[in-house]
């Protein structure tokens, strides 16, 4: 251990049978409340250094352990045993040896989940063991958990994370996490294990019979009444011998009403459920324009006014149930086709596979809006708005007065442009299903958030008809890989804003190392002008759902505008020319909202040496005494001009002054003759 204010290693001595032993192998050791410090010595067990000696001290001997020690917040030291679980309480002093069949392996590590009051132990062989403090009982961690079962059961280590999640770590299977963030979505779908089970995973209807049980239509597997009470199915399919089946197996569209449940399929009519003789009744629906029976049935329909449509998607095939005759009486709008209905106050909306339909009932008079796309939904929001799921041309805004509409599409944000069952949950926010995931759309705001088979979806893919609100406010989609039951309480996640790091930089091509710090501890960046392509990686820290983190990246001075894109954690620059830049980063968290806050690192490229400080220094010094020189080289010219001038100017005086001597000196003679 280390001692004093120079942190000098003492050796701490084990005392063992009333002898100081110096040579043994501490295996894990870990501090109680009062910073009491305990170990696992191998061949010996479990050791403590009381306070105020400096000498280990014998608490529990057990000779062989894997050495594993964990003290808990009720004063206890759980240890590893070959035995089995050891349980010492250091206030009474009081120990329990743990034998259950379920930690008879090899143990490699504790943890303690307080948040579930349960001891989690690391197995070599049965997983992960639970612990339950409040039951005093042992239970595996793959028990309790649905498809998703752990890589390996030889674990090696265990980890609890700020975030309450539990990573997992395996001898042969990678790593494992555990999350506790509670889903909005439950998948109900076949279970091949199990006789009484859903018939089929590719659901095309549903209907509520009552608050316990849930009519399921399958795509060529009949029906099935699931109790979700005691998770048990009665499934019902066609019979040719039995002339009280269900007509077909396709069954596109299920209703309950106070005469029964009504059944639409396509390929057998309507058909009439009886749950007293557990029969079905068989109607025909005669199409006069076509002199036959429509045995392809899309949509049952029941109004404000109490009145049963049925309708089909060939040629034309509006029909009303009529008690009184306890048949199907066709009804000729004039509509083809169709494929999807609902009403306002007044009028029925009627969508089929171009077009969307305002039809009144009394009067028989329609008006049409050509859509363009087959019209899958029509939800009613107010007198002057409405909701149309298109197949192909996204969500149709249309108001039903002054049959103005706008689309929705991907560019604004949805999934995908096929909306297939639009439902409204209790909150007033609408449910929509896609051929990629779903999504919700709060009509006031026109936010929208989407969620996929990553969040718990039974797929990505869904189907149409098949969607409904129960009467506990929850709401049901079908799709191709069974139902989800979506808790709209909890619609949204709330995942917050993951943490942003840069993982890897790259200077053309190559790891960018920065005296042995690696990405995680480079604050900024100054490369040479020939090193100037970049490439940057980043991530953000979401182990939940990192598929759904979206970003978006600027470089502050070079570009003119952020970069989205989308899941792609890269970001790459070439030639950059010299400069002092700024790059900065950001992402979304898991429902899609950007983080209004980035990280940033500073990138300066240097110019070459041609074009640096002290070239630019030299080329002034030069370029001064360039002039200098120049200056001096002409003062100097000036001056030797000067010079050669004068010398010029006095020789000529001088010969002008010999000349006149010359002019003088005959005279002087002449006039010093007559004297």
């Amino acid at each position: 251990m280390l001692a004093g204010e120079n942190e000098n290693i003492v050796q701490i001595p084990l005392l063992v049978k009333g002898k100081l032993k110096w040579d043994f192998h501490v295996q894990e050791l870990d501090f109680d409340a009062s910073g009491k410090l305990w170990c696992s010595v191998a061949g010996v067990g479990l050791v403590a250094m009381e306070s105020g000696t400096k000498r280990l001290s014998v608490v529990f001997e057990s000779t062989v352990g894997s050495g594993c020690i964990l003290f808990d917040k009720y004063s206890n030291i759980w240890m590893a045993t070959e035995e089995g679980l050891l349980k010492y309480n250091t206030k009474n002093k009081t120990h329990h040896l743990y034998a259950n069949q379920e930690i008879q392996y090899p143990i490699s590590d504790l943890m303690f989940k307080a948040s579930a009051n349960e001891l989690w132990i690391a197995t070599n062989g049965n997983g992960v063991v639970k612990y339950n403090y409040n039951k005093d009982s042992f239970s595996l961690l793959n028990a309790c958990l649905d498809e998703e079962k752990l890589n390996s059961n030889a674990i090696s280590s265990l980890y609890l994370d700020n975030e309450n999640r539990v990573w997992i770590g395996t001898l042969r299977g990678g790593v494992n996490t555990i999350e506790e963030t509670k889903s909005p979505f439950v998948t109900i779908s076949k279970n091949e294990l199990t006789k009484n089970t859903l018939p089929s995973d590719f659901i095309l209807s549903l209907c509520e019979q009552d608050s316990e049980n849930l009519w399921i239509g399958t795509d060529g597997a009949g029906a099935s009444l699931w109790n979700r009470k005691t998770n048990t199915f009665s499934n019902y399919s066609y019979n040719a011998n039995n002339p009280n089946s269900l007509s077909n197996n396709f069954v596109s569209a299920i209703l309950k009403d106070s005469k029964g449940t009504w059944f639409g399929t396509y390929g057998g009519g309507v058909c009439l459920f009886n749950s007293q003789t557990h029969s079905f009744k068989k109607y025909n629906l005669f199409n006069p324009k076509l002199k036959g029976v429509q045995k392809n049935i899309w949509v049952l329909f029941k109004c404000k006014k109490n009145i049963l449509w049925a309708t089909s998607p060939d040629e034309e095939g509006l029909y009303r149930y009529n008690e009184i005759t306890d048949q199907f009486d066709f009804v000729n709008a004039g509509i083809r086709g169709i494929i999807s209905m609902a009403e306002d106050q007044n009028n029925l909306w009627i969508g089929n596979f171009s077009k969307l339909f305002r039809f009144d009932t009394k009067t028989m008079q329609r008006r049409e809006i050509d859509v363009k796309y087959p019209v899958r939904s029509i939800v009613s929001h107010s007198d002057s708005k409405m909701l149309v799921g298109t197949e192909g041309g996204g969500l149709m805004i249309f108001n039903p007065k002054t049959f103005e509409r706008k689309f929705l599409t991907q560019r604004n944000g949805l999934p995908n442009n096929s909306i297939l069952n639009i439902v409204r949950d209790k909150q007033g926010a609408y449910w929509c299903s896609t051929y990629n995931g779903i999504f919700v759309y709060n009509i006031d705001t026109g936010k929208t958030t989407s969620y996929h088979d990553a969040d718990g979806l039974q797929s990505n893919q869904f189907n149409y008809n098949a969607a409904l609100r129960l009467s506990t406010g929850e709401i049901v989609f079908g799709g191709i890989k069974g139902f989800n039951i979506i808790d709209t309480k909890v619609n949204s996640q709330l995942h917050a804003f993951p943490k942003l790091v840069i993982t890897s930089i790259k200077v053309n091509n190559k790891v960018y190392d920065q005296e042995g710090l690696g990405a995680f501890g480079i604050e900024k960046l100054k490369l040479p002008y020939d090193e100037s392509m970049l490439n940057i990686d980043f991530a953000a820290l979401e182990y939940s759902l990192p598929e759904k983190i979206s970003y978006a990246y600027f470089l502050e001075g070079w570009d003119s505008q952020w970069h989205y894109v989308d899941n792609i954690r890269s970001a790459n620059y070439s030639r950059i020319t010299e400069g002092d830049y700024v790059l900065k980063i950001k992402s979304t968290n898991a429902e899609g909202v950007w983080n209004t806050k980035a990280i940033s690192m500073p990138v300066t490229i240097l110019p070459p040496w041609y074009r640096s400080g002290w070239a630019y220094c030299f080329y002034f010094i030069a370029f001064l005494f360039i002039i200098y020189a120049v200056d001096k080289y002409q003062r100097e010219q000036a001056k030797l001009k000067y010079e050669v001038r004068l010398s010029q100017d006095l020789a000529k005086q001088e010969k002008e002054l010999n000349e006149k001597k010359l002019t003088f000196l005959p005279i002087f003679r002449m006039n010093s003759d007559r004297l």
